[in-house]
Parts: C-alpha cells; structure tokens; sequence
C-alpha cells in the first residue's frame, strides 16, 4: 500500500467515526451526552477538514500577524492599490468576524 491509499483509509475511517458520533448524538437520551458528542464530532470535522483540505482556519493571531506583515511590506510602483487594499480588507472582515465587531454601527 501506498501512503495515498493509507491517508484515504484512514480519512475514511475518520469520516466514519464523526458520522457515527453525530448519529449516536442525534439518538441519545440525554442532552449534555448530545452535546458532549456534537462538540467531539466537530473537533474531528477540524481536524478532518485540515488533514483532507490542508484549510486551517484562520485565528486573531494569524490575522493579526499577517496585518502586520503586509504593513512593513514593500510595494512595488506596479502594485495596483486597488488589490493591495482588497488583500487587506480580507484579513480585516476575517478578524472582524472572528471578534464579533460591527463595523457598520
């Protein structure tokens, strides 16, 4: 065996495990033991979702870093300003979000 085949037997597996908690939540008599097993299954879904789509959910950290990154960056005359603002922009609505700020208000 290859070690693609293994990481999708072992993503299979997973897959299963967090279906399985989800169906065992949904069916279990008592709330906190349904909520215990909807926290864990999203835990694995995380988990999954960055072992299978390398996606790694962004942070106020990692924002904040990046920020400050492209701050002391140098720009090139060719840079048009419209995309180095949008970049920006990004990372300020995901740290907004993340911080649950209105900017509108």
């Amino acid at each position: 065996m290859n070690e693609e085949q293994i990481n999708a037997i072992e993503i299979d597996r997973q897959q299963t495990r967090i279906l399985n908690g989800l169906t065992t939540a949904f069916s279990s008599p008592t709330l906190k033991e349904s909520r215990l097993l909807v926290t864990q299954a999203a835990e694995e879904l995380e988990d999954y979702e960055k072992k299978v789509y390398s996606v790694e959910q962004p942070t106020v950290s990692s924002l904040v870093k990046s920020m400050y990154e492209f701050s002391l960056a140098r720009l090139d005359d060719d840079v048009d300003r419209e995309v180095v603002q949008a970049m920006f922009f990004s990372d300020i609505e995901q740290l907004v979000d993340l911080l649950g700020i209105d900017l509108e208000g």
